[in-house]
């Protein structure tokens, strides 16, 4: 059950493979990224939404 939750959640975030980067409830990232830009990518989530 916690499994099936877990993927509708993920579907409605529009997670559609992973690696997805889901930060405040909300999808960042989707898909293999460079190391910079998953770094770029929090850094600007943290400023935006608080960390």
């Amino acid at each position: 059950a916690l499994v099936v939750s877990q993927e509708e959640r993920a579907l409605e975030l529009g997670v559609t493979g992973v690696p997805a980067f889901v930060y405040n409830d909300r999808l960042l990232l989707s898909g293999a990224q460079s190391p910079e830009t998953i770094y770029l990518s929090l850094k600007q989530a943290f400023v935006r939404f608080g960390g």
